[in-house]
């Protein structure tokens, strides 16, 4: 885009928004005895240009159990995890 004051001009960029998706879901031990504890871990990627802040949920069974708010910079990928125990199964 051209910018211009009295004649002079100069190019200035519009920088494209942030735009985080959550991708690359892992679960580390997939099989695990009651109060053992779990990762739980997943990619925020920002196709974006500038910083972004998302909130990654983690759910259990369709209850929500956790959740991070992250702060990704543009062009970066950054991975979130979760750690989580149980004595028993839900």
């Amino acid at each position: 885009m051209k910018v211009a004051i009295n004649g002079q001009s100069k190019n200035l960029k519009v920088l494209e928004p942030a735009n985080i998706e959550i991708s690359e879901l892992t679960i580390s031990p997939r099989s695990v005895k009651p109060g053992h504890p779990v990762k739980v871990t997943v990619v925020a990627n920002n196709s974006g240009e500038v910083a972004g802040e998302h909130t990654v949920s983690l759910s259990i069974g369709g209850k929500e159990e956790q959740s991070k708010t992250i702060t990704v910079p543009g062009s970066v990928s950054e991975q979130v995890s979760f750690d989580i125990s149980r004595d028993t199964r839900r």
